[in-house]
């Protein structure tokens, strides 16, 4: 009963609103009903192991031993309320439609997972990143109450491309759809910048994540360098809930980080990637209907897209907020 949560409606919350494309930041306060025990059975688990390269988080994860149906439960409320109310979005379309509760629901929706980061004294470095595989990243701080430290989730908006969002896949259908819906303007703004030269894209996506040594860092806003311009900083404070799209560029903040002896001492967080919660199937001509354009071709294809709304393996890959 560790992961039962509260009713989101009856809880303290914010909403902020970041950058051209008004990406929706959700802040909820008390949100697990026993945080204490969540905690507790967190740093229990057997399954921690030390994050790999691809993960911009220095530290260690740990996956669920299964799926938590009130981690499901939290899912799709989540997808719910941004879906409905932050985006305003209705429920059917003629080339989609909103996952129901209750049907076909995945091993994934109650899967999750915690961070603790613990890295080397002499590494002590946060990445500004997006998380690639997830419509929506929820975190939920957990680290020990009695000892909390300054810190936070940051958000960032790119100088030079003025891009507070950034979706790093090469499928320019799921591009597309995303500008429609969310009004996220990656390929508007890089086209301006750079052009139909779609391959400088690829060079793009792997140069403008920044790594910041956070020893040297006194002010979240420096963090961010010559390149990253800080929109806002939402602090840590023990059983707080933030979500935002993944696509939004952000990192952790902890200034006054001191390496760890025990793992009870790291800053623990729950985390939870969420994909799109709609089935979709792309062919020619709706990609064409996205994208304003007329379509020529001969034949849509029907079923051979593939359908959006899984997202990518719960943990892997991703940043820490």
């Amino acid at each position: 009963m560790c992961f039962e949560t509260r009713p989101l409606r009856s809880l303290p919350r914010q909403v902020l609103r970041l950058g051209a494309a008004q990406n929706p930041v959700l802040v909820i306060d008390d949100l697990f009903r026993d945080p204490h025990a969540l905690r507790a059975w967190a740093l229990g688990s057997s399954r921690w192991r030390s994050a790999n390269a691809q993960e911009f988080y220095q530290g260690y994860y740990c996956s669920g031993h299964a799926p938590e149906p009130a981690v499901a439960a939290l899912t799709h409320a989540l997808q719910t309320w941004f879906w409905r109310e932050l985006y305003g979005l209705p429920d059917a379309h003629a080339d989609w439609s909103f996952r129901r509760w209750g049907e076909a629901l995945t091993h994934r929706d109650g899967t999750f997972s915690f961070g603790a980061y613990a890295p080397h004294p002499d590494e002590r470095y946060a990445s500004i990143h997006t998380d690639p595989g997830s419509w929506l990243t929820a975190v939920v701080y957990l680290s020990d109450p009695q000892r909390e430290q300054p810190g936070g989730t940051a958000f960032w908006r790119h100088i030079d491309t003025g891009l507070s969002s950034f979706v790093a896949r090469p499928d320019i259908a799921h591009h597309l759809l995303l500008e429609r819906l969310f009004g996220v303007r990656t390929l508007h703004a890089l086209g301006a910048l750079y052009g139909a030269q779609a391959e400088l894209w690829v060079d793009i996506i792997e140069h403008m994540r920044v790594s910041t040594q956070l020893a040297a860092v006194t002010r979240p806003e420096d963090m961010g360098g010559e390149d990253f311009e800080l929109l806002a900083l939402v602090p840590e404070r023990f059983n707080r809930l933030v979500v935002f799209p993944g696509w939004q560029w952000h990192s952790m903040y902890r200034p006054d980080y001191v390496a760890p002896k025990r793992l009870a001492d790291t800053r623990l967080t729950f985390n939870k990637f969420i994909p799109l919660p709609i089935e979709w199937q792309h062919t020619p001509r709706k990609v064409a209907a996205l994208a304003d354009l007329p379509f020529e071709g001969e034949g849509e294809g029907e079923g051979e897209g593939e359908g959006e709304g899984e997202g990518e393996g719960e943990g892997e890959g991703r940043g820490q907020g």
